[in-house]
C-alpha cells in the first residue's frame, strides 16, 4: 500500500523492519528482498535493486531448485533491472531462464509467460535496431 502511493521511503523502512523479522524467523526472506528491491527500483537506486534481487534468487535458488515460478520471478526482475541498467546480455540471459522455466510450468498462454516473451523480444529488437543504425557523424554520407 505505501508502495502505491508513493510513500517510498516509509515502504523501504516497513520492509527492512519486515525483512529483519524475516531472517529471524527463518522464512519469507526472499520475498522481502524482493519487495525492498521493488521499492529501490522505483526510487532510481537500480544497482541496490539489482543486489536484492540477487540476493533474493540465491536464496531461491537455495531452497526451491532450479526450476520452480519463484525462481523465474527473481530472474525476471534480474533480466530488467539489467536491461535498464544497459547490460542487454545479461538481461536476455536471465529472461530466457525465467521464460523456460515459466512455459514449462505456466504454458505458453499464461500472461507471466506472455509478458516474459514480450519484454525478451522487444528488447532484442532494439538491441537489433540499434546495431544497425547509421552512424549519423561519419562523414561519408
Amino acid at each position: 500500500m505505501l508502495y502505491e502511493q508513493r510513500e517510498l521511503d516509509s515502504a523501504l523502512a516497513y520492509h527492512q523492519q519486515a525483512l529483519a523479522i524475516r531472517k529471524k524467523e527463518g522464512s519469507g526472506v526472499a520475498q522481502s528482498l524482493d519487495n525492498i528491491g521493488r521499492v529501490l527500483w522505483a526510487q532510481g537506486k537500480w544497482d541496490d535493486a539489482l543486489a536484492h534481487y540477487q540476493q533474493a534468487l540465491l536464496i531461491c535458488r537455495q531452497l526451491l531448485g532450479e526450476e520452480d515460478l519463484h525462481v523465474a520471478w527473481a530472474l525476471k526482475n534480474i533480466g530488467v533491472a539489467l536491461q535498464a541498467v544497459g547490460d542487454l546480455t545479461g538481461a536476455a540471459e536471465h529472461l530466457r531462464q525465467s521464460l523456460v522455466i515459466y512455459e514449462k510450468f505456466l504454458g505458453p498462454n499464461h500472461p507471466n509467460t506472455q509478458s516474459v516473451r514480450e519484454n525478451l523480444a522487444s528488447m532484442e529488437q532494439k538491441n537489433k535496431t540499434e546495431k544497425v543504425k547509421p552512424n549519423l557523424s561519419d562523414s561519408s554520407l
